[in-house]
């Protein structure tokens, strides 16, 4: 584990759970991740492996993201977009399962 990772798992967190209040409250679109696709670690793994990565390999090669990298924002992805439905429409439970989630990634 790297702490670029980690610490890209923890915007990735804060960006799920941000998404899903956004959606859910204030556009009334019924949350980012109301269903058991999950969608929110999806959106995120598809934007750093297609989009970041390939364009950092344009720059510098070595400063690409390494697959165990990838794999633990994935993990602290998909644990956010899982515990968002578990603690729906609560703005201070959500930021608890983002704590949970980055101890859990310490671990």
């Amino acid at each position: 584990m790297t702490w670029r990772a980690l610490l890209i798992g923890l915007v990735a967190v804060a960006g799920i759970c941000f998404l899903d209040v956004y959606s859910g409250t204030v556009k009334g679109y019924g949350g980012f991740t109301g269903s058991y696709f999950p969608g929110g670690a999806v959106l995120v793994l598809v934007l750093l492996a297609v989009i970041v990565n390939a364009l950092i390999k344009l720059v510098r090669r070595g400063w690409a993201l390494t697959q165990a990298e990838l794999m633990l924002v994935w993990c602290m992805g998909l644990v956010a977009d899982r515990l968002v439905i578990v603690q729906e429409r609560d703005v201070e439970q959500h930021l608890v399962a983002a704590m949970l989630v980055a101890l859990a990634a310490t671990c």
